[in-house]
């Protein structure tokens, strides 16, 4: 197993921050742009805080690329998660993205992320990000009960 696989599955943050290269890019499921540099570990550092039970279920790829599929909870909800590592020469990982579903749990972990990053600056943002909690979750509470009736 990848050693990225083997922290994130611990819920190490030193040892995940260990795996990244310094210039790594993190790809988010829930922000537009990729961020770079420093924010990265601040990021993994909410990431780890946000989820629970965290299991690596699956590795596969070759010597650029790694997959994890991955579950977990967020705030009582489970989820499943697919990574994609992408390593340079040394193995480390040069630039990283990943993906959530359902929807509740990416909502929640856009709340974890938005309440973390938000901290994180202070000032105004902790409140400003707190307004948009309440419909962001009954937006995702109403895809999740509705979606699985217009399939069928």
């Amino acid at each position: 197993m990848h050693p990225f696989a083997e922290a994130l599955a611990s819920q190490d943050l030193d040892n995940l921050l260990a795996c990244l290269s310094v210039d790594v890019t993190y790809h988010s499921p829930v922000m537009r742009d990729p961020v770079r540099g420093a924010v990265v570990a601040d990021i993994l550092a909410i990431l780890l805080d946000a989820v629970d039970d965290l299991t690596v279920y699956e590795q596969f790829g070759d010597s650029g690329t790694t997959v994890l599929i991955c579950g977990f909870a967020v705030q009582g909800v489970r989820g499943e998660a697919a990574w994609v590592l992408r390593l340079d020469e040394t193995g480390k990982v040069r630039s990283l993205a990943w993906q959530a579903r359902p929807f509740a749990v990416a909502v929640r972990l856009s709340d974890a992320f938005g309440h973390g990053l938000a901290r994180r600056r202070g000032g105004v943002f902790p409140a400003i990000v707190s307004v948009g909690r309440p419909l962001a979750r009954l937006v995702a509470g109403m895809v999740d009960q509705l979606a699985p009736h217009l399939v069928h």
